[in-house]
């Protein structure tokens, strides 16, 4: 909170003392409020919410205490100076009685004033920049809480809290699961090494970041993205964990999709008594079947490019025959509709011996890009 913002509310009966003590206090705050009595200070009090009071002790129809006794039941936390020209004990208990701490005798010396001013304000602020951060943290736990699953454990690794995201990919109840460990969701698919890593990690005040497999009440299974924090208290010790997980089932499930529908596409290519590749413009051969290395002098897709790009770079330059050409697209010469009209290549096998082959081409679109199957 900047120092301007700051609301001071000023109660003193005495006229001089007020519009002199008032000038000065216009140094400290723009929104400075005067009163003369305790009944008008206690109204200005409500309406305006200020965040100082400085009040004289003595007053007509209302005094300072009772008056500050009435703020603090509207504000327990309201910061009070007193300023006053008597020392009578009593007066000093009760003030002590209600939080108030800070005392100025008359006469005023303003350089005490200004200190006790200036200690005040930096307390304000710093309560502020708290409650700005509370609130932060707060909004935080809510975006997480909403968005993710989270749970707590206790060291030995009992659930203590768990919030409504768990119980719903889980598919059990809150009663279900505070006290268990979270074996009780775990698949029989995870290694004990992982959780053995986990733990290693976890208990050396580390985070832990993994994938796990789960499994739901009802047998369904889940995966998450997880990240396990420690935290610690104020002598470096583990007090709990908190887990925050993310739903990544739909993903994972088409990861395994797509990684079966691969085994399935290399079976079909690697059963085929041709040779078979798969192309696109921009990338060259990207596949090739088990036949395909059979007859050339290659492992692997990978020890393929690092001498070439297309297939066509193996074949022989012979009029009659297709032939590698970097002026024209030599897939495109053979997808032709004319089935009856047929293409031949002329290359060398991995002996060394000059084969002939017939080519056939396809050309399928997926994902707005054109692959070439020949």
């Amino acid at each position: 909170m900047k120092q301007q913002d700051i609301k001071l509310l000023y109660v003193e009966d005495d006229k001089i003392s007020r519009e002199k003590l008032a000038l000065f206090l216009e140094r400290f705050s723009s929104k400075v409020i005067v009163k003369e009595n305790g009944i008008e200070g206690l109204k200005a009090f409500k309406e305006e919410k200020p965040d100082i009071v400085i009040s004289d002790i003595k007053m007509p129809l209302l005094d300072g205490i009772e008056m500050v006794k009435e703020m603090k039941k509207l504000d327990s936390n309201v910061m009070v100076v007193f300023i006053t020209a008597y020392s009578d004990p009593n007066l000093i208990v009760k003030a002590l009685e209600l939080g108030v701490k800070r005392f100025i005798f008359k006469p005023v010396r303003y350089k005490e004033l200004e200190k006790s001013l200036e200690e005040i304000i930096s307390q304000i602020d710093y309560e502020y920049q708290l409650k700005i951060q509370h609130k932060l943290v707060e909004e935080y736990r809510k975006v997480v809480e909403e968005s993710s699953i989270v749970s707590k454990t206790d060291i030995d690794g009992n659930i203590t809290f768990i919030n409504d995201q768990f119980c719903k990919i889980s598919g059990y109840d809150e009663n279900e699961l505070i006290g268990k460990s979270h074996n009780i969701v775990r698949h029989p698919d995870v290694s004990n090494e992982l959780y053995s890593k986990m733990w290693e990690t976890i208990l050396n005040k580390e985070i832990w970041r993994g994938e796990l497999k789960n499994v739901a009440k009802n047998g369904s299974i889940y995966y998450v993205n997880t990240t396990i924090l420690p935290i610690l208290n104020e002598v470096n010790e583990i007090d709990e964990f908190i887990s925050i997980r993310h739903d990544i089932t739909r993903l994972k499930k088409r990861e395994i999709e797509l990684s079966e529908a691969r085994l399935l596409t290399e079976k079909i290519l690697n059963s085929q008594h041709n040779i078979v590749s798969l192309s696109t413009t921009d990338e060259g051969m990207i596949e090739a079947n088990d036949r395909f290395y059979e007859y050339f002098p290659f492992n692997s897709i990978d020890e393929f490019h690092s001498k070439h790009k297309q297939m066509c770079e193996l074949f022989i330059e012979e009029k009659g025959y297709v032939y590698h050409d970097e002026t024209s697209n030599w897939i495109e010469k053979i997808l032709t509709d004319e089935k009856s009209e047929r293409f031949q290549a002329k290359a060398h096998d991995k002996e060394g011996n000059e084969i002939v082959f017939s080519l056939y081409a396809e050309m399928i679109k997926m994902h707005e890009k054109e692959y070439y199957i020949v």
